[in-house]
């Protein structure tokens, strides 16, 4: 469970970092790009919103469930524009819909995450 931890807050600031120094500059390259690659971004970002969506919907401790909203609002969030998102798309194309509701069912999950969830959606 440490290492699901450390691996998303690792997530959360390298990727708010690159976001931030991408909107920075008018490089045309991709955050996907440098952050995974061309290749391999769909079945990446595919196995990283699954696991996203088992630690959102299954018994997991509050603070990993917090990570995995604080990094799912980082990409949601990050840039203004949502037609420049490219991250927002993978989450598009695989839908985190129904672990984000699965939030609101438990009342205790529901006081916890309740609105980082609701912003998300």
């Amino acid at each position: 469970m440490i290492r699901n931890i450390n691996a998303l807050q690792t997530l959360c600031v390298l990727v708010q970092s690159i976001y931030r120094k991408h909107s920075s500059s008018d490089s045309s390259i991709e955050v996907v790009d440098i952050l995974i690659g061309v290749d391999a971004a769909d079945c990446q970002m595919r196995n990283l919103i699954e696991c996203l969506c088992k630690f959102l919907s299954e018994e997991y401790p509050v603070s990993v469930k917090n990570l995995c909203l604080k990094f799912i609002l980082i990409i949601l969030t990050s840039i203004d524009n949502i037609s420049q998102n490219v991250m927002l798309e993978y989450f598009m194309l695989n839908s985190i819909f129904e672990a984000l509701v699965s939030t609101f069912f438990h009342p205790d999950a529901r006081e916890h995450h309740g609105y980082d969830a609701a912003v998300a959606l």
